[in-house]
């Protein structure tokens, strides 16, 4: 025990708390974000998620209404679907492998017609 000092140990338990509670609160906007972004960014064009649910034990992500606009065809969009579940192995990720256990796609669609014309960027 003489080389753990107890401050110490407050201080990292808190931050793990504080951390992890940031995570639990706010990785679903926060993922939902990074998807219309990095997605708009790629594509030049709109992306929309309507919402994103994570589930923890075990771990899996889901999308849901996806819609990724056509920048070509601003009222078209290049893809669509309904719902995406993706199961992901915790552990492996860890030592640098992405498996993905279980992936399903709910009503995929291609070149389907916008509600309202899509944003397209330049």
């Amino acid at each position: 025990m003489r080389y753990i000092r107890i401050k110490g140990l407050i201080t990292f338990i808190s931050l793990g708390i504080l951390l992890t509670a940031f995570v639990y609160l706010f990785a679903e906007s926060l993922l939902k974000t990074s998807i219309e972004e990095a997605g708009g960014w790629a594509l030049g064009a709109e992306v929309n998620v309507e919402a994103v649910e994570i589930n923890y034990a075990p771990l899996s992500a889901t999308l849901i209404d996806f819609q990724a606009t056509d920048a070509e065809q601003p009222e078209y969009n290049i893809i669509s679907f309904k719902k995406m579940s993706a199961d992901i192995a915790l552990w492996q990720y860890l030592f640098g492998k992405v498996i993905v256990d279980d992936l399903v796609l709910t009503e995929l669609r291609f070149n389907e017609k916008r509600l309202k014309v899509g944003e397209v960027y330049e």
